[in-house]
């Protein structure tokens, strides 16, 4: 039941001070007017009564806000929910530090220190979004000119809806949850308690990206506050769930797709409330425009959503809905809402605009069952996730209605006109629906090739890791350079044509389509708990992909994957020309894109480096007791999505079931490889002894880390092969290892399975 969060997006024109913000988007018209008065107020500085103020201290987790002498104002008018906001215009200073390392690196990258001790400012605005205001009157002075915090309140933009839901749940909500805003130069940073959020303390910095006019906040440091107190990077499933306010049960859709791409649509959402509170915020696409909200017995709720009218870099907004005082949340919302959901393509099929942000949906820890009803052109057919259990025709249109009786994180919907390639092998319904606005023997040839790719990927993933969880899979298309693994339902770029010179051809990327399937098992069967687990989906899928390479073309071709993955790992940043390593460890997930780098590494450290580290950890699993195979990691991985099927789970969730079958404390592995971003240059060297008639094999090192390298060595004796681990523990190291008998050859880490530049 993971938290239903907006991430609202704001764009602002020109840059500057925080009294210069401005921003490119208003409300829709359908919105509510008392909501949107209630977010104007929000983000604007109204009149406000003050009282001089001597030493005071405001302290929270890593955070002092130290005031020597100044004016605390209380604005006059309570916001949603009722509570006030606070200014302080003087002399303060703020002290901030964390002794997480992760954090302390990356806070260390957006200010140059690892932390801040008495940064003097000059203004602060304080917003509880708990149940306690932190001053008591009275306030006197009035505030007659332009209010000092003007430019700090309208920094709220980002994010307001979200802020609104949470003034108007705050009775709730803990004492001490804050937003408190403060300048340093043209800098903008906000430092949240949050009880409600996976990780309760942040601090965050408003950021513009370069050559971009979109502006966001960077979550610079983001922990958990554990009930010790402590702020932690460990987040466990009982503390996700713990924050949630609803359990969605059910998602029931309803759509109607012109041939144009404007869609009409419904959408029911069923779910459990679990906490008292009158506000939920709900995703939804920008180009989307909400008609209503009501409750199941057909009574209108107000709402609030966001104009995306004008065109912008980074399309996401959402929907907030506040109840009137005393209503209890209902147990039903229906949505309706309609817009050009699809792009026509001028030939037989459509592209989703938002592959998975089409319908208003609330995260949720457990997922949700979907009923999806599609009506489309009589021509045209409609795929989303689950079971077809019904299509009829009337009038010139087609009716195709779906269920998914299983729990599902997200759906999708592709519409088309389509051509079936089938194949029940493997253990499952396989279908690849390719558009047919294009049919040549090449295309043909192009269909069946898919389908004996993704047949054998099933076939590869099933014996590596275990029974896929449901008995059919649907391929079909998505738009150029990148694939989505959906439960049910891939949607892969390799089925699209690319248009050269000539007739349509093909580039078939086998990486591609092997790391989408294998989403049906790293992704659906296992989701990632938080962010930082990002990889629990995207590394393993990558392995997988490195799997598939392995069985169908050999070691070599795993080595070149390797090769790629460690070139873009060296590889320079657009902006920062540093290497794309040094952005930071595997646990930072979505945070490795920034304002600074808006490309990031993202892809380049979660999928690549985590799939390179698997693919280490693999060859550590030969130190497992009885020693020398890497069987043990295999019946781990599949003892992890048995264990955790059908749930989230955390990277210390999968160290743990690792450990049961390695038989050993890995936590210098996860450590090293997971939240340090250095990658080791290590030099080796191997040699065979003999002593006493024995053969052993003689391994010294050095490397420019204190890490624990796990270096495979290969031996070979005549035409059969063995394979050991050189465990070189810190800078320099020196291991003996028996040999089976005089080796005819040796090799240091030939495919590069080691997570380090070994040269020998």
């Amino acid at each position: 039941m993971k938290k239903a969060v907006l991430v609202l997006l704001a764009y602002w024109c020109v840059g500057g001070a925080a009294s210069d913000l401005t921003w490119n988007h208003g409300l829709q018209p359908a919105s509510d007017k008392g909501l949107a008065q209630a977010y104007e107020q929000l983000v604007t500085a109204g009149a406000a009564h003050g009282r001089p103020v001597g030493p005071l201290e405001i302290t929270r987790p890593g955070f002092k806000l130290v005031i020597q002498k100044g004016a605390i104002y209380q604005e006059d008018a309570p916001l949603l929910g009722g509570a006030h906001g606070f200014a302080f215009v003087g002399e303060a200073t703020i002290d901030f530090g964390v002794t997480d390392p992760v954090e302390r690196a990356h806070f260390e990258k957006f200010t140059g220190l690892p932390e801040w001790k008495a940064l003097p400012v000059t203004t602060v605005y304080l917003l509880p979004t708990g149940p306690v205001d932190p001053f008591e009157g009275p306030f006197g002075e009035e505030s007659r000119s332009e209010p000092a915090w003007s430019g700090l309140k309208n920094a709220l933009h980002w994010d307001g809806f979200e802020t609104l839901a949470e003034l108007a749940n705050r009775r709730s909500r803990k004492a001490p949850d804050i937003l408190i805003l403060f300048e340093t130069g043209k800098n903008i940073w906000c430092y949240r308690e949050d009880s409600e959020r996976d990780e309760e303390v942040a601090l965050l910095r408003l950021g513009r990206p370069p050559e971009r006019e979109a502006r966001w906040w960077d979550p610079v440091v983001s922990l958990h506050l554990s009930n010790a107190g402590e702020l932690t990077s460990v987040t466990t499933s009982a503390d996700v769930a713990s924050k949630e306010r609803l359990d969605l049960n059910h998602v029931e859709m309803n759509l109607s797709v012109l041939a144009s791409g404007e869609t009409t649509a419904r959408a029911t959402l069923t779910m459990s409330p679990l906490k008292e509170g009158p506000a939920v915020v709900l995703y939804l696409t920008p180009m989307l425009v909400v008609k209503s909200v009501r409750t199941a017995q057909g009574r209108e709720l107000p709402f609030l959503q966001a104009d995306y009218s004008k065109a912008h870099e980074i399309e996401e907004a959402g929907v907030v809905t506040v109840l009137p005082e005393g209503t209890a949340f209902p147990d039903t919302l229906t949505v309706d809402y309609a817009g050009p959901l699809f792009e026509p393509t001028g030939n037989s099929w459509f592209l989703c605009k938002e592959e998975d942000l089409w319908y208003p949906r609330v995260e949720d820890i457990d997922g949700a069952s979907y009923d999806t009803t599609v009506a489309v052109p009589e021509k045209f057919e409609a795929i989303t996730i689950g079971q077809r259990v019904k299509r009829t025709v009337s009038d010139g249109q087609a009716v195709y209605q779906y269920r998914f009786a299983d729990k599902a994180m997200l759906s999708t919907l592709a519409v088309g006109s389509f051509r079936h390639h089938k194949d029940t092998s493997g253990g499952l319904d396989l279908d690849v629906a390719f558009p047919d606005s294009v049919y040549t023997a090449q295309v043909q040839t192009q269909e069946e090739a898919i389908l004996t790719i993704v047949s054998n990927c099933i076939k590869i993933d099933q014996k590596l890791y275990g029974p896929q969880r449901y008995s059919r899979l649907t391929v079909t298309q998505c738009s150029f350079g990148h694939g989505r693994g959906f439960p049910t339902l891939l949607l892969l770029s390799a089925l699209m044509p690319a248009f050269a010179a000539g007739p349509y051809r093909f580039e078939l990327d086998h990486a591609l389509v092997s790391h989408e399937t294998a989403h049906q098992w790293w992704g659906n069967i296992v989701e990632p708990l938080t962010y930082r687990d990002a990889w629990i989906s995207e590394g393993m899928a990558q392995l997988a992909s490195l799997d598939y390479a392995m069985v169908v073309f050999g070691p070599q071709k795993v080595k070149d994957a390797l090769d790629s993955y460690r070139f873009n790992l060296d590889g320079l940043l657009a902006y920062s020309r540093k290497p794309a390593w040094q952005e930071g460890p595997i646990c930072l997930g979505s945070r490795l894109a920034t304002t600074l780098e808006p490309r990031g590494a993202y892809q380049t450290i979660v999928y690549d480096k985590a799939a390179w580290a698997m693919a280490n950890l693999r060859e550590v699993a030969r130190l497992a007791p009885p020693g020398g195979s890497i069987q043990p990691f295999y019946d781990a991985l599949q003892d992890f999505l048995r264990t955790y099927g059908g749930r989230k789970a955390s990277t210390q969730d999968f160290q743990k079931v690792m450990e049961r079958h390695y038989k050993m404390s890995l936590d210098w592995f996860f450590d090293q490889y997971f939240r340090r971003a250095q990658i080791p240059t290590a030099a080796v060297k191997a040699r065979a002894e003999e002593a006493g008639g024995a053969w052993k094999l003689v391994a010294e090192g050095t490397q420019d880390t204190d890490f624990r390298l796990a270096i495979p060595i290969q031996v070979m004796y005549g035409d059969k092969t063995g394979n050991v681990v050189f465990i070189l523990d810190g800078r320099q190291g020196r291991q003996e290892i028996p040999l089976q008998g005089k080796p005819s050859s040796i090799k240091v880490d030939p495919y590069h399975y080691a997570l380090a530049r070994v040269k020998s």
